[in-house]
This record gives C-alpha cells, structure tokens and sequence, in this order.
C-alpha cells in the first residue's frame, strides 16, 4: 500500500546533509588556510638564513629532499648523498653549550659515501652521533661528531646480496684508519660541521615549501 502524505514522516534530504558538511568542511579549509598563512610568514622570518658554501670544492645537486654532493680526490670520485626529510634533532643539542644559541632545530641527515676507484667503490654509510653518544666511558666529549655505521665494498650499483658489516664489530684500529682516509679526502669534523649548517638551512626551505603546498591545497 502506498502511504497518503499525512501518512509519511518528513527527514532531511540527502542534499541537506551534503551542503551542511560542505559547508563544514568550508569553514575547516579556511581556518587551515588562514593558519598556514600565518605559519608561512612567521618560518619566512626565522629562516635561518642563505646557504652556505660548503668547503672543500663539494658540488651539491638538490633534488626535492635529496642532497647529492660530489668531487674528485688524486683520480677517485667522491659522491656523498643524504636526504633531509625525518632528520631534524628537535632536542637542539649544542644550546646549552652555547652552540646553538638560537634554538633553531638543526638537521643531521644521515650520509651515504661513496669512494669509486676504477670500478671498484668502497662504500660507508654514515649517521650523526646523538647527544648521549658523543661522549667516552669518562664522560669526555668525543671529537667525532659522526661514525661508520655500514662498510661495504662492491662493483656498479649496490645490491642486497653485497656484503656489509657494521662499523660497530670491525676491529678500533681500522676503524680508525677509514676515519682518517676520510678526513684526507675532506670528510672531516669541519665538514660534518658544515654540512649540518646548511642541511638545516635547506631543510628548513623544503618545510616551507610543504607548507605553502598544504595552503594551495585547501585554498583550491
């Protein structure tokens, strides 16, 4: 039987539903849209300032998040690669010592070395030491602001079946003689030192960027 219209009971149309989470989501694209636009200007104005010059005759390609830096030593091509993205320290280590005495969160990417002679490349895969580890048994801190974290030695690109062995189990005194080969091709203190600086400056461009994408997305 088909109900008589005293019969039926009245309920919000589809469309009424629609337009009041329309003009829900609306309200919620402008508040981010206007709170994105306050955020832009105010990391606009802590930037952190123009990169700067790393040493050593390093030229640097910036692709997006990755960083390729590259150079020749005595014949062998040197080609360090790290990526910005997830290596912010928000612990801001150095500012109780002075170091940092802005605050400013630093970027530590971890890095990628490749040493290529002939066709043999010895590679070494890299990481800033954390504040807790940057020190000896006695509570000294260490000189090395970075360490070896993976060794391998291969041909062409890298595969899953190369071996690699961690920095931590080869014997100190080799270790120790990778750090300085090195220090000698200018990958030194001074250099991690360096490419802190202006990972964080570039990093800090890259958050920018997101923010001004994130603001077109929810203006369109």
């Amino acid at each position: 039987m088909i109900a008589t219209t005293s019969q039926m009971k009245f309920s919000p149309t589809r469309a009424t539903f629609a337009s009041n989470a329309s003009n829900s989501d609306r309200k919620s694209e402008a508040e981010i849209t206007e709170h994105l636009a306050s955020e832009i200007e105010m990391e606009k104005e802590s930037a952190p300032g123009p990169l700067p010059k790393l040493p050593g005759g390093w030229k640097v390609v910036a692709d997006g998040s990755d960083l390729t830096l590259s150079k020749t030593y005595k014949g062998e091509e040197i080609t360090i690669k790290a990526n910005v993205s997830y290596s912010v320290d928000s612990a801001n280590p150095g500012a109780e010592e002075g170091e940092n005495p802005s605050g400013q969160m630093v970027c530590k990417p971890d890095f990628a070395i490749e040493i290529k002679k002939g066709a043999s490349i010895l590679g070494l895969n890299c990481s800033y030491l954390a504040e807790e580890e940057a020190v000896d048994d006695q509570g000294e801190k260490l000189e090395d602001d970075f360490q070896i974290n993976e060794i391998s030695v291969y041909e062409g690109e890298f595969e899953k079946n190369n071996y690699a062995i961690t920095g931590d189990v080869i014997d100190g005194t080799l270790y120790d003689m990778l750090m300085n080969i090195l220090e000698d091709r200018g990958v030194d203190q001074a250099f991690a030192k360096a490419l802190v600086e202006y990972a964080t400056v570039y990093e800090h461009s890259q958050y920018v960027r997101l923010l001004e994408n994130l603001k077109k997305f929810f203006a369109n």
